[in-house]
């Protein structure tokens, strides 16, 4: 039997207080415009949730597409690989997950089938403060697990389609060859490590007028993604290390900045026609070949090891104390923007 949960008066209408250990969404519709489920409360389509219990596990199931206003973590707190929010069915649409006390991100998603799109908030407090001011949207989210062929979609722009910034805090990790990360346009931090659950697996899909940074290693020695997709002219800067099978410019554009003293594990290339511009900025190496790209830059200090064949329609030397040294055959016009060396 169902028992629908007095929501405290300190929670806004519209909330529904999660406060026993789990709720899940099925396939019952009671009335057509809400979710019936099991567990403490019946969640309307569309409401938001707010966790009350630090063993509460939220799960959507259903088959038919979810729409969840805002997730409140409400400074609960779990311990490492625990995950409170489980998506397994269809298409869910999260309007916003924060955390309005001063602790709990250690909070995050399980998605083990379908799509789970996030489409950010602004204004929204992180750690009972306002958000800073580089970051509008905050998730104050912990990890994500993406198993399976799952998707998880960042849409920091969808917000009445002003720009915006989502931080995602927490780990990211590829469980299925298909997991996907798709990041839409706006802006977006990823703050957390982005790794596998063993061996090769998971993409990114970098959609047109996207920036994303990300500040620590992409992938492991021995455990990449399978791929980096760029879907349309966006911007990638990478603070760490990238381990990618392949890194696609797929003839849409788009620039890949790497920072200085990081390197490349893997191939880049540009299926259907020469696009995109890689970006180095000294001291880097790329393991992989580099074929039919735009422009590949050389605008830092330190040397560059292209370790395979490279082909660019524009190689450009833009440092004066560039050194870049190319193993393999290069192919394409060279450029001196700059006093620099090719070896």
């Amino acid at each position: 039997m169902l028992a629908i949960v007095a929501i405290p008066t300190s929670q806004a209408l519209g909330t529904s207080w999660l406060s026993t250990a789990s709720t899940t969404i099925d396939d019952g519709q009671a009335p057509s415009n809400a979710n019936k489920t099991s567990g403490d409360t019946l969640f309307n389509n569309g409401e938001s949730i707010a966790f009350g219990n630090k063993n509460h596990v939220f799960t959507i199931g259903s088959s038919k597409s979810t729409t969840v206003g805002a997730v409140d973590l409400n400074g609960q707190n779990i311990g490492s690989g625990n995950y409170r929010l489980v998506v397994t069915g269809n298409t869910v649409t999260i309007g916003s997950i924060f955390n309005s006390k001063s602790s709990g991100l250690r909070t995050g998603i399980d998605i083990t089938g379908g799509t789970c799109r996030f489409n950010g908030s602004r204004g929204l407090a992180v750690n009972g403060k306002p958000a800073p001011s580089e970051v509008n949207n905050y998730t104050g989210l912990g990890n994500i697990w993406l198993k399976g062929a799952a998707i998880l979609e960042v849409n920091p722009a969808m917000l009445k389609g002003l720009p915006g910034t989502i931080a995602l805090t927490g780990e990211i990790k590829f469980g299925g060859a298909a997991a996907e990360l798709k990041v839409g346009a706006g802006d977006i931090r990823i703050t957390g490590k982005i790794v596998t659950g063993g061996g090769d697996a998971g993409r990114i899909q970098i959609q047109e007028g996207n920036t994303t940074t990300i500040l620590l290693d992409v992938g492991a020695h021995g455990s990449s993604l399978n791929a980096i997709n760029f879907a349309g002219p966006s911007t990638l800067v990478v603070k760490g290390n990238i381990y990618a099978k392949n890194i696609d410019f797929a003839g849409k554009g788009g620039t890949l900045n790497l920072a200085a003293g990081k390197s490349i594990t893997g191939a880049v290339s540009s299926t259907g026609g020469p696009a995109g511009t890689l970006r180095f900025s000294g001291g880097n190496t790329v393991t992989g070949a580099i074929t039919n790209l735009a422009s590949v830059e050389f605008v830092g200090l330190g040397s560059v090891g292209l370790l395979k064949n490279s082909a660019a329609t524009t190689f450009t030397i833009g440092h004066a104390d560039a050194v870049v040294t190319a193993a393999g055959h290069m192919t394409g016009d060279v450029a001196f923007s700059k006093a620099g060396t090719l070896i």
